[in-house]
């Protein structure tokens, strides 16, 4: 073929069309503590960790595909760091969305204003591999998800259980936040996979699954915010779950509810009271009250103060029936 009409088909082709770079946004979180503690045996400790270093990394393909990725370092709790969360959402539709990957699932709220983990987020979050379905309009918004739960059945033959869940909330946007969830077995919790007994099966594993029910409420009033929440096992966890740990029948729940003052220059003051119930065998105290002062400093760092008084649950129930407490300062910078 003569060069000069091969160049000019090839000239007239319509152009390859063009595919734009994702958008990727990073964002990261550091938080040092310095903590006095004194526990229930009467002992005191005092140490200075980094309490969370956390990357997360969201990078948008499309008006349709986004993604989110989460690295975590907890000081003493995850060494080296690993990965928190990892999915993937595409949209659906107007409203809707389809997720799947490692997240934390939608049971809760765990909204706080304090330094330390609500006892209901400590009860109830759960992170695993999900898939999900999501849809939000006009500030009412419902999910729901299922995955191949953590906990392990004492009869099970094969790992083939599947655990689900779903959640219905209602929001109007900086006035007030209301929800109700449902997990079809309360022991995927990070909390309970973590209870260990001395059976002969692993950690967490039990009889039969246990559901768990979650409702909260977070009301704002111009400088006041109120935040109740409750979580509770739908049933009774039997003696001998979690590889023989209970010890007999148990119902666990708990409760928190708080209030946050907001003023001026970044300023918060938090005022926290916590319970549970039929929950000695998790560690978790009976109550809790606390207070936390903190301020932003300048533009994403801060500086909190926390006070964090526990009773533990009696003897006969138990537990020690002693008292604790725990100061922290910490320091935290996002970016």
């Amino acid at each position: 073929m003569n060069k000069g009409i091969a160049l000019g088909l090839v000239m007239a082709l319509p152009a390859t069309a063009t595919v734009a770079a994702p958008s990727v946004e990073v964002h990261g979180l550091l938080e040092a503590d310095a903590f006095m503690v004194n526990d229930y045996a009467g002992g005191s400790t005092t140490d200075i960790i980094l309490s969370t270093m956390s990357l997360n990394i969201d990078a948008t393909l499309n008006s349709m595909v986004d993604g989110h990725i989460a690295f975590l370092y907890e000081e003493d709790a995850t060494d080296p760091p690993a990965l928190d969360e990892g999915y993937l959402n595409i949209a659906m539709g107007r409203s809707s969305t389809l997720s799947a990957g490692r997240m934390f699932v939608p049971f809760g709220s765990s909204e706080t204003g304090m330094l330390s983990f609500p006892l209901v987020q400590l009860m109830g979050e759960t992170s695993e591999s999900v898939m999900m379905y999501g849809t939000e309009d006009r500030g009412l918004a419902a999910s729901v998800y299922v995955f191949n739960g953590d906990a392990e059945e004492a009869a099970a033959v094969n790992d083939d259980t599947l655990s689900y869940g779903v959640h219905l909330g209602m929001a109007q946007e900086g006035r007030f936040a209301a929800g109700v969830g449902y997990i079809s077995n309360l022991a995927d919790s990070n909390t309970f996979q973590e209870l260990d007994g001395v059976g002969l099966g692993t950690p967490g594993m039990i009889d039969a699954p246990v559901g768990g029910i979650n409702a909260y409420l977070s009301w704002n009033a111009g400088v006041f915010t109120l935040i109740a929440e409750h979580v509770s096992a739908q049933s009774n966890f039997i003696a001998g779950d979690f590889n023989g740990l209970l010890a007999a029948d148990a119902k666990p729940s708990a409760n928190h509810v708080e209030l946050i003052f907001e003023g001026g220059r970044g300023s918060t003051l938090a005022l926290s009271y916590q319970t549970t119930a039929e929950a000695a065998f998790t560690g978790l105290p009976e109550t809790a009250m606390g207070v936390t002062l903190s301020s932003e400093v300048m533009n994403g760092a801060s500086v909190g103060l926390e006070y964090m008084s526990m009773d533990d649950y009696a003897v006969v129930d138990g537990g020690t029936g002693k008292s604790a407490d725990m100061t922290t300062l910490r320091f935290s910078v996002e970016f």
